[in-house]
């Protein structure tokens, strides 16, 4: 019982097998590992990922995105003392100061629209405002 058996010599294992055990599992998590996000932006300040792009776009369909990644991102450069901790946070808020653009493109507002559709509804209907 006084000998190598199976790499082993009085019960302890080699530390060169130990080694090459260690090294086996480091690769092994190696491959596990979850691939790095894809990124859509990356600035100077901040990263935005693909799938935090595509939620900033469902929820702000009217913004081009790109272009206020850049604002954001110089803006940041100029105002070092007011970085944000968390950058989805700060690009959820930039975003939510970018006003929706109003109507479809015949250059009117909601409101004007509707005065009108309504003007339009009395005189068919022969009702006098």
């Amino acid at each position: 019982m006084h000998g190598e058996v199976d790499g082993e010599v009085h019960g302890e294992v080699h530390a060169s097998q130990r080694r090459s055990k260690n090294e086996e599992k480091r690769m092994e998590k190696k491959k596990e590992a979850p691939a790095a996000p894809s990124l859509s932006f990356s600035g100077q300040h901040f990263s935005v990922t693909t799938k935090q792009d595509a939620l900033l776009g469902e929820g702000f369909p009217w913004i081009d995105r790109p272009a206020e990644y850049r604002k954001a991102d110089s803006w940041l450069e100029g105002n070092p003392e007011r970085r944000p901790k968390k950058a989805t946070r700060f690009l959820h808020n930039w975003f939510s100061r970018i006003t929706q653009p109003k109507g479809k493109g015949n250059g009117k507002g909601t409101n004007e629209a509707v005065a009108e559709t309504m003007r339009g509804f009395a005189a068919n209907s022969g009702i006098a405002n």
